[in-house]
């Protein structure tokens, strides 16, 4: 499919044409670096439902901009915003609710494979602070149908009107840091191997999700966030910026190596009735190219997202390239993205 393209906000700009002959959804975007330098940006995700370990095509949708629970300031991400002009690595995300280990269970285990990286988390039904001799501790947790895996069921929270003021950069949204009284919440996801014993405690907040900007650590790699930056530079990102700073997923998500696209993925403890969901990624390579007008390039282009909507049953693959076209812009003639590989391919 072929059809007239430019940048939001460019319309007075020529167009060039683009032409999708994969079943992604594409998208391309102007985008300023640090340095003022103009970029295009080419995205390209594809969805596929999961069926008795198979994978099938099914539509798409690119996440232009963060997308919010409730209030930004309050809440958790729902989803990512993806018009990044690179990711150092891939992030590796899942959604979804975790199931009891049994029918009328009180726990579970979630776990979440792809290749040789690994990630896991126990699942607790409702409990509270229980206070006994020794002082406060985890009560019993209640039978659940399912918990969501969301940062609001994680250990957080933030209480800056305190004396003194407790915060959990790394999710101030959670529960169990502040407010410790016999009767408060508790976090339903726990790290295996860092449980929540006592008020104090400090464990790490454990999830699967996106981490929003202003969240640790990403809030400390966006780059010196000054006076001067706002008087200077500003709508300019930082010049030093840590390249980090565009991985959404926590840092335990992040893949160690750019993924092929034959990884087998395994998830665990997110399907009624202790079913798994297994499956190999596609092996599907995205291709871009683009013509300037004399000469036609292929754009380095990676699998840079992978996410798993769990209760759907939907896995979502976004590739990425981008290339410099500044003071060039108007010469960019067309560009292609093609496929090779993958399902019905």
């Amino acid at each position: 499919m072929a059809r007239a393209k430019t940048a939001p906000g460019l319309s007075s700009r020529r167009v060039f044409t683009l032409t999708n002959r994969t079943p992604c959804q594409v998208h391309t975007q102007l985008v300023l670096d640090p340095r003022a330098e103009e970029h295009l940006l080419v995205l390209a995700k594809a969805s596929f439902s999961i069926e008795a370990g198979q994978l099938v095509s099914a539509e798409a949708e690119l996440v232009l901009a963060d997308r919010y629970r409730g209030d930004p300031t309050a809440s958790s991400l729902v989803a990512a915003g993806e018009v990044v002009l690179a990711k150092p690595l891939p992030d590796l995300l899942l959604s979804g609710n975790a199931y009891p280990s049994e029918p009328g269970g009180t726990t579970g285990h979630v776990s979440f494979r792809v290749g040789a990286w690994s990630k896991d988390a126990l699942i607790f039904g409702d409990r509270t602070w229980t206070r006994g001799i020794t002082g406060l501790s985890p009560g019993a947790p209640q039978p659940f149908e399912t918990v969501p895996l969301i940062y609001e069921r994680a250990f957080g929270g933030a209480g800056l009107d305190g004396r003194p003021p407790l915060e959990c950069a790394e999710n101030p949204v959670g529960v169990g840091l502040v407010g410790c009284q016999a009767g408060a919440p508790l976090p339903n996801l726990e790290h295996p191997r860092h449980r929540l014993a006592a008020p104090g405690d400090r464990p790490p907040p454990r999830s699967f999700g996106p981490i929003p900007p202003h969240w640790g650590p990403r809030r400390g790699l966006h780059g010196t966030l000054d006076a001067a930056w706002q008087r200077t530079r500003l709508p300019l990102p930082p010049l030093d910026g840590d390249p980090r700073a565009a991985q959404v997923a926590p840092p335990d998500q992040v893949y160690p190596t750019m993924l092929r696209g034959d990884e087998e993925v395994e998830i665990r403890g997110v399907q009624p009735g202790g079913a798994w969901l297994t499956f190999r990624l596609p092996s599907m390579h995205v291709q871009v190219i683009v013509h300037d007008g004399k000469h036609r390039r292929a754009l380095p282009t990676v699998l840079d997202t992978l996410h798993v909507d769990a209760e759907a049953r939907r896995l979502d693959l976004t590739w990425r390239a981008s290339t410099s076209v500044h003071e060039r812009f108007d010469e960019l003639a067309w560009v292609l993205v093609d496929r090779t590989g993958g399902p019905s391919a």
